[in-house]
């Protein structure tokens, strides 16, 4: 039989998974955030963009960690980190207007580029304050798809939790006497003492027989029921192994 009391002390996992939930969410929605930009950015340059020739200002080298040894493009041999370039350009806009911006394209057009020479540039019309070398469509789909994923696991936690919670609290159970069977050492030793489960013997409303068992409870207060003395409990009527511990 299963009883629904946690271990004392320990805070009912339902209500852990309710208040994880929103700090799950928040690292969901990072990813989610960012794929959403990066698809936004992506339209605005496809549906109103205009592609002009720019000049490299400069080329510049960056580090940063990875797990395997780089391979291809620009970057180092060196095992656990990666070597990338960020390149820094010049371009002007229909308005006559000089722009300034970063990228770090892949290695292939990182080759054909030198300082003080030529690059294509793609910019929005109506802001040209956002720009790209190259396209890559494929980064917001994939960021957008790992925040919805990780969306939907934090909903699925916080339904879990919110179900545990309600089923904690007795929601949809049902109240009974039950009488005293036995009592048993738990599993769990507090302060050189092992607890001491109370289990028991009740009927449902249809007068059929089930057992149960209480949660691990301290000596002093497991001895206090007596083999045959009575015991407030709930069930679940449509599963009566299913009990929570009143007393």
């Amino acid at each position: 039989m299963t009883a629904m009391n946690p271990r004392r002390g320990v805070p009912p996992l339902g209500l852990l998974l309710l208040v994880a939930s929103p700090v799950l969410g928040l690292v969901a929605l990072v990813p989610f955030s960012l794929g959403v930009t990066h698809l936004r950015r992506d339209y605005r340059l496809a549906h109103d963009g205009a592609t002009v020739e720019g000049r490299v200002d400069r080329l510049e080298a960056f580090e940063y960690s990875t797990s395997p040894a780089g391979g291809g493009g620009p970057f180092s041999s060196r095992r656990g980190t990666e070597t990338g370039i960020r390149v820094h350009y010049t371009f002007r806009a229909a308005n006559d207007v000089a722009y300034q911006g970063t990228a770090t394209p892949t290695s292939q057009l990182v080759k054909g580029l030198s300082v003080g020479g030529p690059v294509s540039v793609r910019y929005v019309r109506s802001d040209p304050d956002i720009s790209e070398l190259e396209s890559r469509p494929l980064t917001g789909y994939l960021f957008t798809a790992i925040g919805t994923v990780c969306l939907a696991i934090v909903l699925g936690v916080f339904v879990a939790g919110f179900r545990l919670v309600g089923l904690g609290a007795g929601r949809g159970f049902s109240e009974c006497t039950a009488t005293v069977t036995e009592l048993e050492d738990a599993e769990y030793i507090v302060n050189s003492e092992r607890d001491i489960r109370v289990r028991f013997q009740f009927s449902d409303a249809a007068g059929n027989d089930h057992w149960g068992k209480g949660p691990p409870l301290p000596p002093s207060e497991a001895r206090a029921h007596a083999v045959g003395s009575r015991v407030r409990i709930l069930y679940n009527p449509r599963d009566p192994s299913t009990t929570r511990w009143l007393e």
